[in-house]
């Protein structure tokens, strides 16, 4: 946790309550999500590469135009811009103006419930997110 310390402290939690070999294993065979349809913020626990654009300015700090800043700037300096905005613009993420910097994690549940349908959004794997932006 000396790396990775936002990793370790809520909401994520991952030295007290890790994700075990059988949660890793589902999200990519059944479901990130949680059982219940919820976002499954202890995935983040396999992805700390994300932990400085993502998880600690967006999920824990609330700071969303940082970690739009941060995550461009990532996106840019691994040269995946083309990729990234191919994905973002064909998803419609340039024009939703539903999306804030105030923009909270139940608030974005309910639009990726309206765009994809709960069901759908709620059944992805890590597998299926790869072969989706790939």
């Amino acid at each position: 946790c000396t790396v990775h310390q936002t990793l370790c402290e809520a909401p994520f939690n991952c030295r007290s309550n890790p994700p075990t070999p059988e949660e890793v294993l589902s999200w990519s065979t059944v479901r990130v999500a949680t059982k219940d349809g919820h976002p499954n913020l202890k995935a983040w626990c396999v992805q700390p590469e994300y932990e400085d654009t993502i998880a600690k300015p967006c999920l824990k700090d609330r700071d969303l135009q940082a970690s739009t800043q941060k995550m461009y700037d990532w996106v840019i300096a691994e040269g995946k811009e083309e990729r990234e905005a191919s994905y973002s613009f064909l998803e419609g993420h340039c024009v939703n103006m539903n999306v804030t910097y105030d923009t909270t994690v139940e608030e974005t549940e309910a639009l990726c419930d309206e765009q994809y349908g709960h069901e759908n959004w709620t059944s992805l794997t890590f597998a299926g997110m790869e072969d989706y932006k790939s």
